[in-house]
């Protein structure tokens, strides 16, 4: 995930600590965990993903998909389309993960009230 998160960051033409600064995150947080090949909590995943709405979060977690989100609300808020018999299973996968994710973020946020 790491070396994804460093492809997002170079697309996004930032370096790593102008994109630390960006999500209001501690001083190299995300360089030592590069470094170091350690992970990011998922609070900064949550962060990133919620910032940067053009970010595949499935991309971003798993490496399936595309970076760069084409349309979530085209896939989302269009069930005919999606879970018609001709849709392939990758992206009702991809779909599953990112509600997944979601739901994942969402509870972490209610944990917090």
């Amino acid at each position: 995930m790491l070396e994804r998160l460093k492809e997002f960051i170079v697309y996004k033409n930032f370096s790593i600590r102008k994109f630390e600064t960006f999500l209001e995150i501690g001083n190299g947080t995300i360089s030592r965990a590069i470094k170091h090949n350690k992970e990011i909590g998922s609070d900064k995943i949550a962060k990133i993903c919620e910032l940067f709405p053009e970010l595949n979060p499935i991309w971003l977690i798993t490496g399936r998909g595309q970076m760069l989100n084409t349309s979530e609300t085209n896939i989302l808020n269009e069930p005919e389309e999606v879970y018609g018999l001709d849709k392939n299973v990758e992206q009702l996968l991809e779909i599953i993960e990112l509600q997944k994710f979601k739901i994942r973020k969402l509870e972490e946020e209610l944990k917090k009230k």
